[in-house]
């Protein structure tokens, strides 16, 4: 007798001990999931608790359903947020990118300018003239500047005259002409008083006197 009474005692603190491990099993990862929720880390939360989920023993009245819902919400907003904010900062990189450039651009535009403005004063001194008014040229062109513009046109024209005076120049009845522009090889020119004059490549003369 005295050893059934024994063995039952055993039976059931055995019961009892395995029924209290399979409780721990299940507050162990709960109590770490909200732990995990609370420090943001959404996803790893859900795996905890859909690790409690296959204890042993989970209790009658739980409100894990509802962490692993949040979880999986909170998690999807996240990243959510986080796909938003990297476009975000794509777009910013971008509009830096496109303010730095045309930043430059309009630098490179002024630049042209001065240098253009610089090669007319130089006196005696053709060749470093005629390489400003180059480099201003070129500048102007490769920053999307006029290609008429005369400030630009003056500094070439002078900077011509300059290294070879006997090349052909163009005047108007009244003064020298401030833009070109040429169209089926007839060259045509303006001056500052409103003259238009157009040159016929091909025949070398003056194919009408006024437009």
């Amino acid at each position: 007798m005295r050893l059934l009474i024994t063995g039952i005692l055993f039976l059931f603190f055995s019961f009892t001990l395995a029924a209290q491990s399979n409780y721990d099993c299940f507050n162990r990862f709960y109590n770490e999931g909200i732990k995990l929720y609370n420090q943001k880390k959404f996803d790893e939360a859900n795996a905890q608790f859909k690790a409690a989920k296959i204890c042993d023993h989970i209790p009658d009245k739980t409100d894990i359903d509802e962490w692993m819902t949040k979880a999986v919400e909170c998690a999807m907003k996240t990243k959510e947020d986080a796909e938003l904010e990297k476009k975000k900062a794509e777009n910013d990189l971008k509009h830096a990118q496109e303010s730095l450039a045309a930043a430059k651009q309009i630098s490179f535009l002024s630049l042209a300018q001065k240098l253009a403005t610089k090669s007319t004063q130089i006196i005696n001194d053709p060749q470093t003239q005629g390489l400003l008014a180059m480099q201003a040229f070129l500048l102007n062109k490769e920053n999307g500047g006029s290609d008429y513009d005369p400030t630009i046109y003056d500094a070439l024209r002078t900077a011509l005259l300059q290294l070879d005076g006997s090349a052909n120049s163009l005047t108007s009845s009244l003064r020298l002409p401030r833009a070109l522009f040429e169209k089926n090889n007839i060259l045509y020119f303006a001056d500052i008083e409103g003259t238009v004059i157009g040159w016929d490549l091909d025949r070398s003369s003056v194919s009408f006197n006024k437009i």
